[in-house]
């Protein structure tokens, strides 16, 4: 019978020392902590004796962080702790800290069989709790059986995959600056269709603004048979989103009508959040409405000689974005205001001119999300061909000294590379 990884790991081990004043240690959230094969991503530095005296979970170079609450599990974030700060840190509450005992396991190949599938599918089988907040339980580490045990196997199994997972990474890192230079390409267009030769003027003549009402949040309902209210954070690029709704009480809406929304209003963010990230823009489709206009929303219609599209094209332009980024007004809520918008100058051109730019916008989006939907396949598959090597090695079902020389990933990777059309 296999041995069971609470023989080859301690689970939250405990620091075996004091810390002196002023002993300053890394302090990894769950942001730091990276998907997919994980790693950690640059850290905060802090007093060891303030993250003591917190929630935290301690943590040395050479243990490793697992999420242990849902989505972070599923989405493989993990990390094997180095170059941490006086070699100690804490890490958020949501982590199980596995520390490796050297001389049973070898601590990369751990780290790789927490990718494996097999363990993947008993940790979120064991997972308890409620919603969104189902955790990974210590029982399912600890009682999990590696099939390989052998530490110079281990070893061999590590290096391997080392070398094969790097290969497939640097492919998949390759095709994602792919989807950066077509997205540069697609943002080129439009800069070009909105910022071209024209007699400079201003915005607030071509629409009009309405900023959104100050509904009081103590009078929010969470009753899904109430009216949506749309919030900034309901606005994302192109699109609205509901994964985080508030509802007001249908009950009282009397003499709200002008902030009702209807389908095809351009609404945008205009707070900091939805300003310095990247303009939010978006059309109210038929499936959000009913909906209210929340304040720092402000909906927008254009006149008839402003088309819909090259407004949105316009209010996303990065030269629209650089214009107000240094005017944001307010203290505790940086935003900008419907005058500041209506100021804005740009170069206006006839309404003829406009619907050509723009079906020579929508013509380059159309090839760009060809060709991203093809290269998002293909790192699909290199992933999930990844997924399938880790698994296979950790488990023993290949052998790693003969796999690499038989050229069974090149020919894998050939194959993934014509399936996609190269």
């Amino acid at each position: 019978m296999t041995t069971r990884l609470r023989h080859l790991v301690n689970l939250g081990p405990k620091p075996q020392r004091g810390f002196p004043e002023g002993f300053e240690v890394s302090f990894a959230p769950m942001e730091a902590v990276k998907d997919g094969l994980g790693g950690l991503s640059e850290m905060e530095i802090r007093p060891a004796a303030q993250l003591a005296s917190g929630s935290y979970n301690y943590f040395e170079n050479g243990d490793i962080l697992l999420a242990k609450v849902t989505p972070c599990f599923e989405n493989g974030k993990k990390a094997l702790a180095a170059g941490l700060e006086n070699g100690a840190g804490y890490a958020t509450s949501e982590v199980h800290v596995i520390r490796p005992k050297r001389s049973k396991i070898e601590p990369r190949f751990l780290l790789y069989l927490l990718s494996a599938e097999d363990f993947r599918a008993e940790g979120m089988a064991s997972m308890t709790g409620a919603g969104g907040l189902r955790r990974v339980s210590e029982a399912a580490i600890l009682n999990y059986r590696p099939k390989v045990t052998d530490l110079a196997t281990q070893k061999a199994i590590a290096d391997f995959l080392d070398r094969e997972t790097a290969r497939i990474g640097q492919l998949i890192e390759k095709k994602q600056r792919l989807v950066e230079v077509l997205n540069e390409h697609v943002v080129a267009e439009r800069e070009a269709a909105v910022w071209g030769a024209g007699a400079f003027s201003k915005l607030g003549h071509h629409i009009s603004i309405l900023p959104g009402y100050a509904f009081p949040s103590s009078g929010f309902s969470e009753n899904p048979e109430d009216i949506r209210l749309l919030r900034g954070a309901n606005v994302n690029v192109d699109a609205v989103r509901w994964d985080d709704v508030v509802y007001w009480p249908i009950g009282e809406i009397q003499g709200l009508a002008r902030f009702m929304l209807r389908e095809g209003d351009i609404v945008m963010g205009m707070d900091r959040p939805w300003i310095s990230s990247g303009i939010r823009v978006a059309k109210v489709e038929k499936e959000d409405v009913p909906s209210l206009l929340l304040q720092r929303v402000c909906k927008i219609t254009p006149s008839p000689n402003l088309g819909g599209e090259f407004l949105m094209a316009l209010l996303e332009s990065r030269r629209f974005l650089a214009h107000f980024e240094p005017i944001l007004t307010g203290v505790s809520v940086p935003h900008i205001s419907g005058d500041q918008i209506a100021s804005f100058r740009f170069p206006f051109i006839e309404i003829e001119e406009q619907e050509y730019r723009i079906s020579q916008l929508r013509r380059v989006k159309r090839q760009a999300k060809v060709l991203k939907l093809r290269i998002d396949a293909s790192i699909e598959r290199l992933r999930e061909y990844r997924a399938a090597l880790i698994t296979a090695a950790v488990t023993g079902q290949i052998d790693v000294e003969t796999y690499g020389k038989q050229g069974a990933t090149d020919r894998t990777l050939d194959r993934i590379e014509e399936e996609m059309g190269g």
